[in-house]
């Protein structure tokens, strides 16, 4: 029997908050609207949970950056 790994957390999430950091950010896109740090979330395929073809990585991101987002409006 294939037995799944779980709650691997196969993403890291990484602070941009210097000066020459929120420059080059600015130069990537035009969405920083201001804000004075940018988390960046990504991570490794290799590592995520395996699915059909694919992996679960792009949902975790989302998971990851929506819990994120709700924490930050609920200061």
């Amino acid at each position: 029997m294939l037995q799944l790994q779980k709650n691997i957390q196969p993403f890291k999430i990484y602070v941009v908050n210097s000066s020459d950091g929120i420059k080059k950010m600015d130069l990537a896109t035009k969405c920083r609207y201001n804000a004075p740090l940018v988390f960046i979330v990504c991570g490794d395929k290799d590592k995520a949970c395996k699915k059909n073809k694919g992996t679960t990585l792009e949902m975790d991101f989302s998971i990851v950056a929506t819990h994120m987002m709700l924490e930050a409006t609920n200061v």
